[in-house]
């Protein structure tokens, strides 16, 4: 049967960043998460949270950094973890971490993620459609390895602390379409740090928590030892930040696929609002799962809103425009204008379709695998740099790039501003 150390031992041993294609994705991840957290850090939500939340500590300043990488839904996502990794773990490191390199940072980045998203393979879509939020559950799990990657703990530590991950998981899908569920970034980030300050005292803690009756695999998967061990070998031998979505969207990923299915038909049609009388939008069963507000009633549910989504977009609001998403909201579809249903999809071939019933009675579709963003449509360096110039100047921006290139984290860290 398989042990926590097993997996802590495995973790320990890996350097993915020799690897040029798997550095150079962990370098954009941690390019975007500076920018995602200097967006979310000009909002009013976060200069609330700010007034708050006073300590300088390490933990609040992972609160803190974690609420305001999340806040705008901008942040990288993982669809095996079923979240957004890059707001827990990167908030952790940067808020406890001085003494080391960037190249060890993107490691324990890459590490954690691979963990977190190796733990959702077995426990989604169980955890998510059971009302948990998984980007902090699991999130959380990946931030605690990282850290402990980062500390060069030896197996038994990080198992101890994997074990405290898991302990103080937390966070609710139905905060969702509030600031409470940027929120529980910021506890995960914290708890993360928690752990690793519990394991430098002498109080004991289990050794074994991911693989224990009641824990987390067992209470959404089940404790299979051959299938664990089969689950245990596929490790690393594909990545997974290499199946990493970069969001280009203020809002949830699960819409991203019918906005570009919408974006096609406008785009090849040249159609405006007053052409259509009605619209379909498709899901692969349950996968429309954060979607819950068919009739939001702020901005920010709004961004949990397929409706509300499709109906900015095609009332010619672009997908690039944060404003929509503010706290109130613009404007609603008439009911029953957009419709949802549901088709039978295998997890490897997702997509959404669009179709368009139009004045005249013609209807249009278009369908989407693969939108903008996605790891088979990803988003390209340039692309992510210019999240950056939201907030930053190109010499800054430049000088970020020459500190990546020097290995320097002093000096890129202090972009992130707490």
């Amino acid at each position: 049967m398989l042990k926590t150390t097993d997996i802590a031992s495995w973790a320990l041993s890996q350097r993915p960043t020799g690897n040029k294609k798997i550095y150079n994705l962990a370098k954009m991840a941690l390019l975007d998460y500076i920018a995602v957290v200097s967006l979310g850090q000009k909002e009013p939500a976060y200069h609330s949270l700010k007034q708050a939340f006073t300590s300088t500590d390490s933990g609040t300043k992972a609160l803190k950094l974690g609420f305001a990488a999340h806040l705008l839904d901008l942040d990288d996502m993982q669809d095996d973890l079923r979240g957004h990794p890059g707001a827990v773990i990167f908030s952790s490191i940067f808020a406890l971490n001085d003494s080391v390199t960037i190249d060890e940072v993107l490691d324990a980045y890459v590490i954690g993620l691979e963990i977190a998203a190796r733990i959702g393979d077995l426990v989604n879509p169980n955890l998510y459609e059971t009302g948990h939020h998984a980007s902090s559950h699991l999130g959380q799990i990946g931030a605690a390895v990282a850290l402990s990657y980062l500390r060069h703990d030896n197996e038994v530590m990080m198992a101890k602390v994997i074990g405290l991950a898991i302990t103080a998981a937390q966070g609710a899908l139905f905060q969702f379409g509030s600031d409470v569920k940027s929120f529980h970034i910021g506890l995960s980030a914290r708890a993360a740090i928690d752990a690793i300050m519990f394991t430098k005292t002498d109080l004991t803690g289990q050794l074994n928590g991911l693989f224990v009756e009641k824990s987390i695999i067992d209470q959404y998967h089940a404790l299979d030892t051959i299938e664990l061990e089969n689950w245990f070998q596929a490790f690393g031998k594909s990545w997974k930040i290499e199946k990493l979505w970069f969001k280009q969207y203020p809002f949830c990923s699960a819409a991203y696929r019918a906005v570009d299915a919408l974006l096609t038909i406008k785009r090849n049609h040249h159609l405006t609002r007053d052409d259509v009388v009605g619209m379909t939008v498709s899901f692969g069963i349950g996968r429309d799962a954060a979607l819950r507000y068919k009739r939001p009633k702020t901005g920010i549910e709004g961004r949990f809103s397929i409706e509300y989504i499709l109906w900015q977009t095609l009332n010619d609001m672009s997908p690039l425009s944060r404003s929509p998403y503010q706290l109130e909201v613009l404007s609603q579809p008439p009911r029953d204008f957009i419709t949802r249903v549901y088709e039978t999809q295998k997890a490897t071939n997702l997509s959404s379709e669009v179709s368009l019933t139009l004045t005249n009675g013609q209807q249009l579709s278009a369908r989407i695998f693969d939108p903008v963003g996605s790891p088979k449509n990803p988003l390209v360096l340039t692309q992510v740099l210019e999240k950056l110039v939201l907030s930053f100047s190109k010499t800054q921006v430049q000088h970020m790039l020459d500190d990546l290139q020097q290995n320097n984290w002093h000096d890129l860290k202090q972009f992130v501003v707490i």
